[in-house]
């Protein structure tokens, strides 16, 4: 929650820098935007959708159920939720998760949360001849998602993942058309990640996430991507979490943060 705080203290001067009209029409009054939010973690958690009153009982905001359906109703007519059946909860669409995530970006730079069990991890394998491989590995199974890494250097290019199980136990794999998308996305993505990654070249100082429409594969758009460009001993060094796009972004940006840390 350290981080929500800071954003509400940021949000208004994020908010002055909106330079065009299509940002300005995405920005949220502090009820909304406190809403939005807890909604977003919440099915994040969960994977159901969201109800008001569930959304009153489990996250204390201090608004009525009604309150809270007004402000949903006024979030699905502009985007940042969606009903997928006509009597049940609302869930957060691809625009609601870019509000979040551009949020969290502007507070957790101002954090840094060690993540023991990674660091100790990644310490004890560092100088290994499989370093590459073994980082994907700890990556997945510490963020509970696919994990990729990418190692450029003058001799050859090095890539592999990890974590497709995470993919097949997610709660949308009881969807056949999830199970689908999955199956296609990974008979290509080792291609055309690395051709991404290959030409790419505005990866900065700070992990770069895609959300939905944003992703560089086809028919991925209900899944997320955060990539983290590091200079290492072995070369370039690129390494990525994959998942839908109800991943714990937060947890992601702080594990590829703390990888970064440790090597840089």
């Amino acid at each position: 929650m350290v981080w929500f705080l800071a954003l509400l203290f940021y949000l208004p001067a994020w908010r002055l820098k909106a330079k065009s009209q299509n940002l300005k029409s995405n920005l949220l009054t502090e009820r909304q935007t406190k809403i939005l939010y807890s909604a977003v973690q919440e099915y994040i958690k969960t994977a159901k959708p969201i109800a008001s009153v569930s959304l009153v009982k489990k996250c204390k905001l201090g608004f009525s159920p009604a309150t809270i359906r007004n402000e949903f109703a006024e979030l699905e007519d502009r985007g940042f939720l969606e009903q997928p059946h006509t009597s049940g909860g609302r869930v957060p669409t691809s625009k609601a998760y870019r509000y979040f995530v551009d949020g969290l970006l502007l507070s957790i730079k101002k954090e840094r949360q060690k993540l023991d069990n990674l660091e100790k991890m990644v310490k004890l394998f560092v100088n290994s001849e499989h370093f590459n491989r073994r980082l994907v590995k700890s990556l997945a199974n510490a963020s509970n998602n696919m994990a990729m890494g990418w190692i450029n250097n003058d001799a050859d290019d090095e890539f592999h993942f990890a974590g497709i199980k995470n993919l097949l136990r997610a709660p949308e794999f009881e969807s056949i058309e999830y199970s689908a998308k999955v199956g296609d996305i990974l008979d290509r993505i080792d291609d055309e990640i690395e051709d991404f990654v290959r030409e790419e070249k505005d990866f900065s100082e700070n992990a770069k996430i895609y959300i939905g429409n944003e992703m560089p594969i086809r028919g991925a758009k209900d899944f997320s991507l955060i990539i983290s460009s590091i200079p290492s001993r072995w070369g370039d060094l690129r390494i990525a979490i994959f998942g839908p796009q109800r991943m714990d972004y937060e947890r992601n940006l702080q594990l590829l943060n703390s990888v970064k840390r440790l090597l840089e």
